[in-house]
């Protein structure tokens, strides 16, 4: 089910089961907003598709048939959006209609390479991914030639993510490289002596690069920063309870991440230090705000409204 909420009560305003168009069950990329629409992707039994929902109402503006699962962010360019799908093919739809206007794969599958699917990144008007033959790729967004593509010489297990003239990526071996967004050769990499778990997670932000480790997909053994330099690690919190938040949440100078036992933390950016931890029911999954509110979603199904402040409401 696609719910929307209304932010002030948790009322539900609209939902939609895609369940009605297959059998498909998850949500697994971020949404984009995009003037009155909200774009998603879905997946399931080899099911999936790329939804345009009016974002007051509900109402399907356009649904594309992926025919394989799409556990992918959706990102745009321009009059396009962009999502990948789980055989690797790089869709550009139309914005207006959800009409493919073109696609693009990856050469094939790397030996040894775990399950995961990129999400695209738009800078400018290039399109970048992580193919599964282990090889960083950068595509015109308009006209889908392939301006460079680059193998790292191992799989990679992240999506890329992007900041100036740089773009980074981590590897199965445990290394974060940066390398020139125009031209795709590598200015640096650094070795974290841990496997880069497999996922969306890299996060760059003014402080460094927020690293998730460990070799589950669905969780993480740690969160690490690394300087922005990509020469040390700043700060390193572990959990034995494992990390099961996708992706972490950035608000002002505080990063939020929670664990499989419910506990949401709320560290510094810069240096890691709990400044407040809150407690919800179920496994943290995903985190979220909005004006003075935090959201935070478990894997039982459950969303909280938190006023850092105040008390939790359910």
């Amino acid at each position: 089910m696609f719910f929307a909420f209304d932010t002030a009560t948790g009322a539900v305003r609209w939902s939609y089961d895609i369940r009605q168009d297959g059998d498909q069950a998850y949500f697994h990329g971020e949404f984009l907003f995009a003037e009155d629409l909200v774009i998603v992707a879905t997946d399931g039994e080899a099911v999936g598709h790329v939804y345009a929902f009016e974002r007051t109402t509900g109402a399907v503006r356009w649904k594309y048939s992926a025919g394989e699962n799409v556990p992918s962010d959706v990102v745009r360019s321009g009059s396009l959006v962009f999502a990948l799908t789980q055989g690797d093919e790089l869709l550009a739809l139309d914005l207006a209609t959800g009409a493919l206007r073109r696609r693009f794969s990856s050469s094939g599958e790397r030996p040894g390479r775990p399950k995961f699917v990129s999400s695209p990144l738009v800078v400018d008007s290039h399109v970048y991914f992580s193919g599964r033959d282990g090889v960083l790729y950068a595509l015109d967004a308009e006209a889908g030639e392939v301006i460079w593509k680059h193998d790292l010489g191992a799989p990679l297990t992240t999506s890329p993510v992007g900041r100036g003239n740089a773009l980074y990526v981590g590897t199965q071996d445990g290394h974060l490289v940066r390398l020139n967004a125009a031209d795709g050769e590598t200015e640096k990499q650094f070795n974290t002596a841990d496997q880069i778990a497999v996922g969306y997670s890299l996060t760059v932000t003014d402080e460094g690069l927020l690293v998730p480790l460990g070799g589950r997909a669905s969780s993480r053994d740690a969160w690490v920063l690394v300087d922005p330099e990509l020469e040390a690690v700043r700060w390193r919190r572990d959990n034995q309870e494992r990390w099961t938040t996708i992706r972490p949440h950035l608000r002002d100078d505080v990063v939020v991440i929670g664990d499989g036992t419910g506990r949401v933390f709320v560290l510094g950016l810069g240096d890691g230090v709990e400044r407040q931890t809150l407690k919800v029911e179920g496994a943290v999954r995903s985190v979220g705000s909005a004006g003075d509110v935090l959201y935070v979603g478990t894997l039982e199904g459950l969303l909280y409204a938190y006023r850092l402040r105040g008390e939790p409401r359910r």
